[in-house]
């Protein structure tokens, strides 16, 4: 695989030049509006969780790494064109919840994440149609955030939850376009690392010193060892 030679723009969410279509590992992570520390309840976690999974089905030719829920955010690695990358367990899963290829597991916290067994489910994630040919980054990711917001409103309204909003995503996202393999591992060992780091995190408003909002991904790259 021979990554693409970008230069990173700090003044701008996404690169002007770049083709979001291109074949490649993107790094990716996604914020609840004012940081809200909403995502590690059982029912949220879940239906991420699972809506993640969810996504070869819906999207043509892509391929899940590593994923973390974080209490206010998500950070995973996506690739997009995964046959032209040489990234095997690509297309369409038997079961749209099964987990397959390329990270280490567990549960959401690192790895692929681990589908809930149905008995536990209390929501239900609508069935996949045609999936998205030729998807770009922004498809797969806004697809992601629509769909989760759909299934958690949908699980509130079926059991009148009054003290629960589904709308908590940030309106946009953090993206990088992975450029080599040592990016790419430590960018996975970044994500892995994420929960016991939790304490010192930027996005962890409760911690000593609170940093500002990230303004760019930048200001995730700038906390990965290696890259």
């Amino acid at each position: 695989m021979t990554y693409p030679h970008v230069k990173y723009n700090r003044q701008s969410i996404r690169l002007p030049n770049h083709d979001y279509r291109q074949p490649g590992a993107y790094f990716v992570t996604i914020c609840t509006l004012g940081r809200q520390c909403v995502l590690q309840d059982e029912i949220v976690h879940g239906i991420l969780t699972d809506t993640w999974l969810s996504l070869p089905n819906r999207f043509s030719d892509i391929a899940l790494d590593e994923f973390v829920i974080m209490p206010n955010h998500i950070h995973f690695v996506l690739w997009l064109q995964a046959e032209k990358c040489g990234v095997v367990g690509t297309g369409l899963a038997p079961d749209p919840l099964a987990g397959w290829g390329l990270g280490q597991g567990g549960s959401g916290q690192g790895g692929l994440g681990q589908a809930r067994p149905l008995q536990q489910r209390t929501w239900a994630l609508p069935e996949p149609q045609t999936p998205m040919m030729d998807p770009s980054l922004g498809d797969v990711v806004g697809g992601y955030k629509s769909l989760v917001f759909t299934v958690y409103l949908n699980w509130i309204k079926k059991y009148s939850v009054r003290d629960r909003v589904a709308k908590f995503w940030q309106r946009n996202y953090y993206e990088h376009i992975i450029r080599d393999e040592r990016a790419l591992h430590a960018i996975r060992r970044y994500i892995r690392e994420n929960p016991v780091k939790w304490a010192l995190d930027r996005d962890n408003f409760s911690r000593p010193n609170p940093m500002p909002e990230a303004q760019s991904v930048q200001d995730y790259l700038n906390e990965i060892d290696d890259l």
